[in-house]
C-alpha cells in the first residue's frame, strides 16, 4: 500500500509539471503573436517561474518513480489508467487556475471562452498529459526489463535496510545504545 501511494505522489508531480508546461502551450496556441500581452494581462506573470519550479518537480518526480520501480518491483499499472489520472488532473488544475487567476487580475471569466484559452488548454492538458503517461509507462517498463534482464546495476534488495542495520551495530560497537526496529533511540545501555 504505501508504495502505491508513493507512486501516485509521483506521478502527479510529473503531472504538476505537465500543467505548467500546457500552460504556457495554450496561450501560445491562443495568441501566438500576442501570448506575452495575454498572459500579462490575465494574470500569468508568475507562470515564467512557476514553469522551471514545475519542469524540476516533474523530473524529481520522474526519478521518484524510476528509484521506487528499481527498489520496490512490482505491476506496471496499465497506460489506461496513467493516463486518465494524468489527463484528469491537468485538467482540473488547469481550469482551477485560469478561474482563480482571472478572478484574482479582475478579468471576466467571459473572456476565456472567447480567446480559446479554455479549449486551447483543455486540448494541451490532454495532450501533454497523454505524453507524460507514456513516459511514465515507458520507464517503468524499462526498470522492470534491467531487473528481469538482471542489469548489474539493478540492487537486489532495497539499500536502505542493510545500512541502517550496519549503523546500529556500528553504534553498539562504540558505546550507543542499538537502535531497535520498534523502539525509540535510548541512552540505556
Amino acid at each position: 500500500m504505501p508504495r502505491m501511494v508513493g507512486a501516485r505522489r509521483a506521478a502527479y508531480g510529473v503531472a504538476v509539471g505537465g500543467v505548467l508546461l500546457a500552460h504556457e502551450l495554450a496561450y501560445r496556441l491562443a495568441a501566438p503573436h500576442g501570448a506575452e500581452e495575454l498572459l500579462d494581462r490575465t494574470g500569468h506573470a508568475y507562470l515564467r517561474v512557476a514553469n522551471h519550479v514545475g519542469i524540476s518537480v516533474a523530473l524529481v518526480a520522474l526519478a521518484w518513480v524510476f528509484l521506487g520501480r528499481l527498489t520496490s518491483p512490482g505491476s506496471t499499472p496499465r497506460l489506461g489508467r496513467i493516463t486518465a489520472s494524468t489527463v484528469a488532473f491537468q485538467v482540473a488544475a488547469f481550469v482551477v487556475m485560469e478561474v482563480a487567476e482571472r478572478l484574482v487580475e479582475g478579468v471576466p471569466l467571459a473572456e476565456v471562452l472567447h480567446e480559446g484559452v479554455l479549449a486551447f488548454g483543455v486540448a494541451s492538458q490532454v495532450v501533454v498529459g497523454l505524453l507524460l503517461a507514456l513516459v511514465m509507462r515507458g520507464l517503468l517498463s524499462a526498470v522492470d526489463l534491467a531487473v528481469a534482464a538482471g542489469a548489474p546495476w539493478v540492487p537486489d534488495r532495497p539499500p536502505v535496510l542493510p545500512l541502517a542495520r550496519e549503523a546500529g551495530s556500528r553504534l553498539g560497537q562504540v558505546g550507543i545504545a542499538r537502535i531497535e526496529a520498534r523502539a525509540p533511540p535510548s541512552l540505556a545501555r
